[in-house]
């Protein structure tokens, strides 16, 4: 379980600012691809769900019915359905430097982009090798949704930061830097937790971590820290709820309106279900069949690395957190065609990416110097069918 911690000013500037190109470098696409002459193209990084965020930053959360009266939330702009970190951090940054709507939500996203991308390289280490696990996330086909008025951005920062100063707080004797560690864990948890649903899930991390430490004094002395940092990181999803209940009389009413505008109705056994590992290219659209194929790829990439790992305890939060939000999130889509299931393995790959690289340098010490030709194919179409849907979505049709 690895850590690399920043110890000189150099390396840090050094750090920010390979995160700060890679961040460059995917707005340069978004802009390249928006149209132009259609209204100043980096706004059209706002579109579909970005315009429910844009409406709690503009007037909080509001209920055009209750209950909603048609069979689709987006006819009422019920907002409800949407988790606050992103749209209130944004009305924060409206209200600091008086930018419009509009380029606060990007503002937030992008900023917190380039907090994901610091955290996922300190979590590689300070290699020049790491660039195929960077290539390996950047050119995911819903990668581009980190430049946009969506949560991925702020979801994947809290996420990496949590993981991040948990494996810290695991390697730290003082009991000083401990405390330190477990509120700063705990803070991107709380994070998390009020940016999705499922965040909630992931703050388990630090308890699914700790069941990979032998049993005895360790385990007895890290469990209380552990459970800790669950209990602030659960904070956020629950303030949400208990907010829901006070001001609308109804806690569950997020889950509510993502069964009636979205079609979200549950089937917990989905993820056992052969039927949903079979393509469907020939039977629908082929976002559909782009979101579906992500779900026997990521759990197929899940099994081949626990079996390779020498040493898979080592990385249990990682494969475990990947599971939760595997379950979930097919549960969760199994009923609205695994709708967006592109956006929502992005987080479980990267963390699978993480695992990779760590299990590799584990076996050999250090990261190959060339790829294979056959994977340099598979990134090479990867990042082919990122740059068509990000055409896509940047000229306002749906795609994730």
């Amino acid at each position: 379980m690895r850590i690399y911690p920043v110890n000189n000013d150099n390396s840090r500037i050094r750090l920010a600012g390979f995160a700060l190109v890679i961040c460059l470098a995917q707005l340069s696409l978004a802009l390249i691809f928006a149209p132009h002459g259609q209204g100043p193209a980096y706004l059209k990084l706002n579109e579909w769900d970005s315009k429910h965020y844009l409406s709690i930053v503009e007037n909080g959360y509001r209920m055009e019915h209750v209950p909603p009266t048609g069979e689709d939330v987006h006819a009422d702009r019920d907002n409800v359905g949407f988790f606050p970190a992103l749209p209130v951090l944004a009305q924060g940054i409206k209200k600091a430097t008086s930018l419009s709507s509009e380029l606060a939500l990007l503002l937030t996203s992008q900023v917190f982009a380039l907090v994901f991308w610091i955290y996922f390289l300190l979590l590689l280490g300070l290699r020049a090798s790491r660039f195929y696990a960077i290539a390996a996330v950047a050119v995911y086909p819903s990668a581009f949704f980190l430049m946009a008025g969506y949560t991925e951005s702020i979801f994947l920062a809290a996420l990496l930061g949590m993981i991040y100063w948990f494996r810290r707080l695991l390697r730290a004797e003082n009991k000083f830097h401990k405390v330190a560690y477990v509120l700063v864990a705990g803070l991107h948890g709380f994070l998390l937790s009020s940016s999705r649903l499922v965040g909630g899930v992931c703050a388990l991390f630090p308890l699914i971590q700790i069941l990979g430490i032998p049993s005895g004094e360790k385990l007895r002395r890290e469990a209380p820290w552990a459970l800790i940092t669950v209990g602030l990181s659960m904070g956020g999803v629950l303030l949400f709820f208990g907010w829901c209940q006070i001001h609308f009389g109804q806690w569950n009413l997020y889950l509510k309106l993502q069964e009636l505008g979205w079609g979200n109705l549950p089937n917990y056994w989905a993820l056992l279900d052969p039927r949903t590992y079979v393509p469907h290219l020939f039977f629908e659209d082929t976002i559909d069949s782009i979101s579906r194929a992500s779900i026997p790829l990521t759990v197929g990439y899940l099994i081949y690395l626990w079996r390779k790992d020498p040493e898979p305890k080592e990385r249990l939060g990682l494969y475990g957190v990947c599971v939760l939000m595997l379950f979930l999130y097919v549960s969760g889509k199994a009923n609205a065609k695994f709708d967006s299931m592109i956006r929502y393995t992005l987080p479980g790959f990267t963390l699978l990416v993480l695992a990779h690289f760590e299990i590799v340098l584990a076996k050999r010490g250090a990261l190959p110097v060339k790829l294979p030709a056959r994977w340099k194919a598979v990134l090479a179409f990867s990042f082919l069918v990122q740059l068509w849907m990000e055409y896509v979505f940047l000229h306002g049709h749906w795609v994730a």
